[in-house]
């Protein structure tokens, strides 16, 4: 039960998407990426979905036609996610891209603030001296 956990976890955990350790381990090294999904995905298909098949037809073994098909699908599932994320995020990136690339505009000018009342100076009495 552990390894087919693990194989599991391999399989899905390679998918490159961003969030993913796939998309991180493709970037790095596309062909080591690819050499360790596709041995994850024949023991996928192999261990997983193989005795899951047989258990319905226990006299009839699945086709090595059908267990291609299996992994054609999920590669096709697989490219189809990858290139979703990999075009909206192309997408943010044009999008920031063009904002950062246009000339910001010219800060409007600020106003004056209004003046303030001037009141006419007070006539002041002469000193009482006496």
């Amino acid at each position: 039960m552990l390894s087919v956990a693990g194989i599991e976890t391999l399989v899905f955990g390679l998918i490159p998407l961003y969030f993913l350790e796939g998309d991180t381990l493709r970037r790095w090294s596309p062909r080591t990426w690819l050499s360790i999904w596709s041995v994850g995905m024949l023991w996928f298909a192999l261990v997983v979905v193989d005795p899951a098949l047989n258990r319905e037809a226990k006299e009839a073994r699945a086709s090595l036609a059908w267990l291609v098909i299996l992994l054609v699908a999920e590669a096709a599932i697989s490219v189809g996610l990858w290139s979703y994320f990999a075009i909206r995020t192309l997408a943010r990136e044009r999008e920031q891209g063009t904002a950062a690339a246009q000339p910001a505009p010219e800060p409007e000018p600020e106003p004056e603030p209004p003046a303030l009342p001037v009141s006419p100076p007070r006539a002041t009495s002469a000193p009482d001296t006496g």
